[in-house]
């Protein structure tokens, strides 16, 4: 399949999205569990800050972030 007008082939199924929290998530995963004692905090502007509360939100208290510090976090439409 190709995307209309660009002629480039989708080969997945996950198009891009600002509130996709995956590879935020895959990322801590992987460092804590090669650093397993260090305290992992987070911080982010606009979309970074978006991604994060996106993240903590869906993770609640199972996040591997001890804390997050977010500027400029644009609110999503309803």
């Amino acid at each position: 399949m190709s995307v209309k007008g660009a002629g480039v082939e989708l080969t997945t199924g996950q198009l891009y999205s600002a509130g996709h929290t995956d590879d935020l998530r895959q990322a801590l995963m992987y460092i804590s569990q090669r650093y397993p004692d260090a305290p992992l905090y987070g911080i982010g502007f606009s979309l970074g800050a978006n991604v994060i509360v996106r993240y903590l939100s869906e993770d609640g208290e199972h996040s591997r972030l001890r804390a997050a510090c977010v500027l400029g976090c644009v609110r999503e439409p309803h």
